[in-house]
């Protein structure tokens, strides 16, 4: 399965999860787990509702910390 194919299947199923009782989303959670091959304590946090599914497309990645700081990078580039 795609990642975009797991995106759609998370978009599709979070309304229905969120929406079912607790037995019925035991079902779904099963249903899930087999067709994406998330481990079932994973598939909850995904469903959850305070889980973003957009949290990369909405902050942005972390920048990388810098190697070198100000002191040493003189040293460096003159090496």
């Amino acid at each position: 399965m795609t990642p975009m194919s797991k995106k759609e299947l998370i978009k599709a199923t979070k309304s229905r999860y969120l929406q079912a009782s607790k037995k019925t989303k035991g079902l779904i959670l099963d249903e899930f787990c087999a067709s994406t091959g998330y481990d079932r304590k994973y598939a909850i946090t995904i469903l959850a509702a305070s889980y973003d599914n957009n949290r990369v497309v909405n902050s942005g990645r972390r920048p990388r910390r810098g190697k070198y700081n100000t002191d040493i990078l003189g040293t460096v580039k003159k090496i």
